[in-house]
């Protein structure tokens, strides 16, 4: 009983650092947003939680369980910033609990820790997306939490391992029905269940049989689930979560990206090289699971267009996994009764790797410092929020095209308008010249336009109705502080 108890506390002790460090170390208050996905995703729980149904009448191009989710914890917690940062944040740990507990079942503590620790500070950016109110990490750790199961799965018998593949599967269905993009992860899980399965029969031909009746089960509770979440939930809109992501498509291989991952990363970079000389040397067959993710991360990162900053976690999360790798090769050579040896006659073939990883990792914790992000107060938005705020009337819409600032006033956007992104535009989904008529149904008292100022002033239509109806607020402080943004008053 007590060793099972010191086994929980040691597994939860990662996670709840980690919560603690984001908590007591990063700003918690002085940035108002990240990147603008966050004032899309805060907007759309808000009108959801007025009453304002997903498709229907809010306009959003991902699927809604993250949406429902958040809108609740909003409801509960309060409508801030900060508290919608402390869900993402949960997700992160949990996220980390899993990646932690798979590299722990495959490689042992050491690597375990060592893998947890290289993604979270060496990755430079997993600390601000564990923040950020953003979707692709949220379903990226539901993602893991499937893969998790699936350790359960390769322990137990015929009966429990259907019930595993059954659970694993309708995780990853509501991961889907987050983002679509932790589709990226199903190739490895499919290479997880054929390795447990390969490695535990002796007979090829019922290894064959297993094999396809458990990827069966699996596949079908997959498919199955998700259009059953996706009827409930209503989000199977073709209009909206898949014609809107139709942009140009990239046809050029676009190799900048992993210029711009192993230059920019060069100790996970050298890590994760090292990683996989010691899988070819100790001959770590399972690493074939992250290796196949990280081939299709680079495929995913070369071909779609255009790539934003959280794509990357995509290819971070198994390069850090593989680089875990690195000490495991270290535990293996200590592991060595005649390490000592190898050490006094300098074998240089022997040690070489084990030493390489001590100095890359040493090197890696010195620079830790300079690797948390320093995330500073966005001064425009701030203004831009007190601005909505004073002249703030009994009409609680307003238009802004940075949901993020009507959020931080207390104000909505016409649900039709939650979704102002380049994607959006991009796809011909919705253009400035649509904007009025949305406009004359809710009859805003302001408007407040800065992402999108030039897209907007260039429209003839828009511009039209913006003078016909509203006054432009001249603000004293528009010289001396260089403002970028436009605010507009209704004349009635």
């Amino acid at each position: 009983m007590r060793f099972q108890l010191r086994q929980a506390i040691g597994n939860a002790l990662l996670p709840l650092l980690f919560i603690l460090f984001m908590l007591l170390i990063l700003p918690r208050t002085n940035v108002t947003s990240f990147d603008p996905d966050e004032g899309l995703n805060l907007m759309k729980a808000v009108l959801y939680s007025e009453g304002f149904s997903l498709y229907r009448e809010t306009w959003s191009d991902q699927p809604p369980i993250f949406t429902i989710v958040l809108s609740t914890w909003l409801d509960i917690f309060g409508r801030s910033v900060y508290a919608a940062r402390v869900l993402v944040l949960l997700f992160s740990a949990v996220l980390l609990w899993s990646f932690y507990q798979i590299i722990k079942y495959f490689r042992g503590y050491s690597a375990a820790i060592s893998g947890s620790l290289i993604l979270i500070f060496l990755s430079n950016l997993y600390l601000k997306l564990s923040i950020s109110v953003m979707i692709g990490l949220p379903s990226l750790a539901l993602a893991f939490v499937s893969m998790y199961i699936l350790i359960w799965y390769s322990k137990s018998n015929k009966n429990a391992r259907k019930v595993c593949l059954f659970s694993s599967a309708l995780i990853m269905s509501i991961s889907f029905q987050i983002k679509l993009t932790s589709v990226l992860l199903v190739p490895s899980i499919i290479t997880w269940i054929i390795y447990c399965r390969a490695n535990s029969i002796k007979l090829k031909k019922e290894v064959f049989i297993s094999i396809l009746s458990d990827l069966f089960i699996w596949f079908f509770s997959l498919v199955s689930t998700y259009f059953i979440l996706g009827f409930s939930l209503k989000s199977l809109n073709y209009e909206q979560l898949w014609q809107s992501h139709k942009v140009d498509s990239n046809t050029i291989i676009n190799l900048d990206v992993l210029w711009k991952v192993f230059n920019d990363h060069r100790v996970l970079t050298a890590l994760m090289i090292v990683g996989l000389i010691t899988i070819l040397i100790e001959k770590y067959w399972e690493a074939i699971i992250p290796l196949i993710w990280f081939v299709i991360a680079i495929i995913f990162l070369t071909k779609h267009s255009p790539i934003w900053f959280h794509h990357y976690i995509f290819i971070f999360i198994p390069m850090a996994w593989i680089a875990s790798y690195s000490m495991a090769g270290i535990v293996a050579f200590y592991q060595r009764k005649n390490w000592k040896r190898h050490f006094q006659n300098l074998h240089i073939k022997v040690i070489f790797l084990p030493v390489i990883s001590i100095l890359l990792l040493f090197y890696g914790v010195f620079k830790i410092p300079s690797l948390i992000p320093k995330i500073d107060e966005n001064k425009q938005q701030v203004i831009a929020i007190e601005i909505l705020k004073q002249h703030k009337k009994s009409n609680q819409w307003v238009f802004v095209d940075e949901p993020i600032i009507a959020f931080n006033a207390n104000l909505l956007v016409p649900p039709e308008l939650a979704v102002m992104s380049a994607k959006r535009f991009a796809s011909g989904q919705i253009d400035f010249h649509d904007i009025p008529l949305i406009l004359a149904r809710y009859q805003p008292d302001q408007i407040l336009l800065s992402r999108f100022v030039g897209k907007a002033l260039n429209n003839d239509s828009f511009k039209s109705y913006l003078k016909e109806n509203y006054s432009k607020n001249i603000l004293p402080i528009e010289g001396k502080n260089k403002i970028g943004f436009k605010h507009y008053l209704s004349k009635n």
